[in-house]
């Protein structure tokens, strides 16, 4: 993108922001962040959020899959489940986590990924009897190679909410979700 993503501006607030906001809203117990690329620029925005810890990752330029490591170490001992997210999708909604965690509870499957229109999305849940497995992982992957690998363990939660489906990975990423805002609050006013 050519500029950290996560400081971009939208409605006001920078993507970390919407970001952190809606996770801290969620029915979770703590919120770690995993910083790499200008830490420094994000933590001052993390120190709003007192449910946040932030965590440095020093390999973060080897891709996703460090950044999980670096989270499972700072993961409470007593953790049965944590909901991975992803730092450029500021259009996740709350009630979405909050299903994701209340479809975990009821069901005992260790892998829980929401879906919009039968299209999978993120965040995902993943139980500690996966946390072995995502510690493996190289590259930049993430919880879905689990999804494909352990598919019988998969519980698919359908949510209406499109922006498990957004993330911004571009600046035309970036124009269209500033559109896509634009064009909610336009709708709420009228």
């Amino acid at each position: 993108m050519g500029f950290c993503k996560q400081l971009a501006s939208l409605n006001g607030k920078t993507v970390l922001e919407h970001v952190l906001e809606k996770a801290s809203k969620a029915r979770v117990e703590g919120v770690i962040l995993v910083l790499g690329f200008m830490a420094e620029k994000l933590l001052p925005i993390a120190a709003r959020y007192p449910k946040v810890k932030p965590v440095f990752n020093p390999e973060y330029q080897s891709g996703l899959s460090s950044s999980i490591k670096v989270a499972l170490r700072f993961l409470p001992e007593n953790c049965e489940a944590a909901v991975f997210m992803l730092g450029d999708q500021p259009l996740v909604k709350v009630s979405t986590i909050n299903r994701l965690v209340e479809a975990y509870k009821a069901s005992g499957k260790p892998l829980v990924a929401p879906f919009h229109k039968g299209v999978r999305g993120n965040p995902i849940l993943i139980s500690k009897k996966f946390f072995g497995e995502l510690g493996k992982l190289k590259g930049d992957v993430g919880g879905r190679v689990l999804l494909s690998r352990f598919g019988g363990e998969v519980l698919k939660v359908e949510v209406d909410d499109p922006g498990i489906l957004i993330d911004i990975d571009s600046p035309a990423d970036l124009k269209a979700v500033r559109r896509l805002l634009r064009k909610v609050n336009h709708s709420r006013k009228g």
